[in-house]
């Protein structure tokens, strides 16, 4: 008896799998080569002149090797990184980077359209209402402050920060924004909250070993409000 064997023909890639599995290789390599080392070949980023093109009715000046940004007819602004790299440090320059500010001006039309979005009246106010923001800060990366700073430019009155020596559970940590220091420097010099942005950071240094948690957290927050009414805090004004 004769057993006869069949040869399986050899598969082939179509011209469409090659193609798409080359596409996909090059995405890959070109992703790899902008996450590692577009911070070294690319340097300070650059931005379009009308992007930039006006501040508060000023001409701006800029450099972009690291040194200094300044705006024509105000003080020089620097650039400060404290312990940020690569693409923190990328995203702290663009957040200190002066920017306009297109809600200056009150429109009564405009006001009238945004109350009536939300079913209610316009009261036919002339000034804006402050806004006064407070947050915990401790080892939160540059990567969340500069985000915060970018969404909320120019916003906000007073922006409050209260930082512990102590964390929750009551062991010790470095107090990081410590006055002079150049974190420090970066959130309350550089404007990257905006450049009318008063922006305080303040210490809790009570050690009580009944206070942990969430109490102690609450306790932290209350810091926060006491500065908000030594800042001249209002009933009409907005806290956040």
């Amino acid at each position: 008896m004769t057993t006869t064997y069949t040869k399986r023909p050899t598969s082939k890639l179509s011209r469409c799998a090659s193609f798409r599995i080359i596409l996909a290789s090059i995405i890959f390599i070109l992703t790899s080569v902008n996450i590692f080392f577009a911070p070294k070949l690319l340097g300070p980023a650059e931005y379009p002149s009308n992007f930039l093109h006006d501040f508060k009715g000023r001409s701006l000046i800029y450099s972009y090797n690291d040194n200094t940004i300044g705006i024509s007819g105000s003080r020089n602004h620097t650039f400060f990184y404290a312990d940020a790299t690569n693409s923190s440090r990328l995203l702290l320059q663009i957040a200190q980077t002066p920017r306009p500010i297109p809600d200056d001006v009150i429109n009564i039309t405009m006001e009238q359209q945004r109350c009536r979005r939300h079913g209610l009246q316009y009261g036919n106010r002339t000034t804006r209402r402050r806004i006064f923001w407070g947050s915990l800060l401790a080892d939160d990366s540059w990567h969340a402050i500069g985000s915060v700073a970018l969404e909320t430019y120019g916003i906000f009155d007073v922006a409050v920060f209260v930082e512990s020596n102590l964390t929750q559970s009551l062991y010790h940590r470095d107090i990081r924004f410590f006055p002079g220091s150049e974190a420090w420097d970066v959130v309350t010099k550089s404007g990257m909250f905006g450049p009318t942005t008063k922006v305080i950071v303040d210490y809790y240094y009570k050690k009580d070993p009944n206070l942990r948690g969430l109490e102690r957290e609450h306790a932290q927050r209350a810091l926060i409000i006491d500065r908000w009414k030594q800042e001249g805090m209002t009933k009409d004004d907005i806290g956040y």
